[in-house]
């Protein structure tokens, strides 16, 4: 009879060892990993205490479907008056403030009342009523950081200014009328510009002389560019939200989207760079926005012809907080119209020139920051 002998591995010889010490040492606790906690202790520094902020589309001062998260609203952390801390929402709209009962080093630390306050950005509204909320500070026996909030802070909605903006040429009798207008006048700056607060979302008429402009006010303050007189839109309208392209978190936007011919525009979910701010403010529906790649200037074509009825923009960065947007309209190889727009990080500006039958816009920023687009409406040939 042949007898085989098994040699193990030197390898599987220290893997048998390691588990019988295991075995034979192990305590309650690892033989039963989902065992009841019975020790509450600390096991942590710090936790966030988080603030939010969003953007109340329906302006009903209640958090709900529709309202969307706002990123850089400032946060502001007060004990007994004394300023301890600031910070941004981040891009999903939470503002975080670390608290502790083990470090001093957390700025929430001793017992006691807190003020978390929200800075309006200028004009802006708060809708929820509560700018500054009061929290108190408590030991929790077991807490993993030793203590908390008594309740956490209610959300914090906001909205911008309903305003209509625009240039014409210094010294044009401007009116507008419209709910809470009977026919109020517009004064132009020295440099052509106007400015107007409307009372209320609905349709606004500005008049001067034979010339009349329409313009619907909704959630979003908006710019017609220059004063012009502006062709019926004849086209099948569209609407491009960016968010049917691909699934993947950027792409570049292939001609052939909408019908038209794309040059230098990137497709991106509005989250994906992070601390920019305005690619997440600027995605007026679903998640994904365009941008001008690296800021540098774009095209959107068609060699038909097609109308430019209108498109929201946001500023990409903080850091480009007033950056200037410069349309060019062609048609062929002539230039027709060029109109300038500021931008911010924190709200889209509805951009809303009506231009038919162009066949090409050049799409660039003064100082070549990245600037958002979405909800683009354009009109094509039946």
């Amino acid at each position: 009879m042949m007898i085989f002998r098994i040699r193990p591995s030197a390898k599987n010889l220290i893997f048998v060892i390691a588990n019988l010490l295991i075995a034979a040492g192990a305590t309650a606790e690892t033989q039963n990993p989902y065992a009841l906690n019975t020790t509450w202790e600390t096991k942590y520094k710090t936790f966030n205490m988080s603030s939010f902020a969003y953007m109340d589309r329906n302006e009903n001062g209640s958090y709900d479907l529709g309202d969307q998260p706002l990123a850089g609203i400032i946060f502001v952390l007060e004990k007994d008056g004394q300023e301890l801390w600031r910070v941004a929402s981040n891009e999903n709209g939470f503002a975080n403030f670390a608290g502790s009962r083990v470090t001093d080093e957390a700025p929430i630390y001793e017992l006691g009342d807190y003020s978390f306050t929200a800075l309006v950005p200028p004009d802006w509204r708060v809708t929820s009523g509560n700018t500054s909320q009061i929290r108190k500070f408590i030991d929790v026996p077991g807490a993993s950081m030793g203590g908390g909030l008594d309740e956490m802070m209610n959300p914090v909605g906001l909205v911008p200014p309903k305003e209509i903006r625009g240039r014409a040429e210094v010294g044009t009798e401007l009116r507008i009328s419209g709910p809470g207008f009977s026919s109020h006048p517009i004064e132009i700056s020295e440099t052509g510009q106007f400015r107007i607060t409307v009372p209320e979302r609905g349709r606004y008429e500005l008049t001067s002389g034979t010339f009349k402009r329409l313009v619907e006010i909704e959630e979003y303050p908006v710019n017609i560019g220059n004063l012009r007189e502006t062709e019926p839109v004849s086209g099948r309208l569209l609407t491009l939200t960016f968010d049917e392209i691909s699934q993947n978190e950027l792409r570049k936007v292939p001609s052939g989207y909408g019908g038209l011919e794309w040059f230098n525009f990137n497709a991106m979910i509005n989250v994906f760079a992070k601390s920019s701010r305005g690619y997440v403010n600027g995605a007026t529906s679903g998640s994904f926005i365009a941008y001008n790649s690296s800021g540098h200037p774009g095209r959107i074509s068609h060699p038909d012809g097609y109308d430019f009825v209108e498109v929201h923009l946001t500023g990409a960065w903080p850091d480009s907080e007033g950056e200037t947007a410069i349309f060019e309209f062609w048609r062929g190889d002539k230039k027709v119209a060029e109109d300038q727009v500021t931008l911010s990080a924190y709200s889209p500006v509805r951009y809303a020139p009506h231009m038919s039958n162009i066949t090409s816009v050049r799409i660039s920023t003064q100082h070549y920051w990245q600037m958002v687009l979405d909800d683009l409406i354009v009109g094509l040939a039946p």
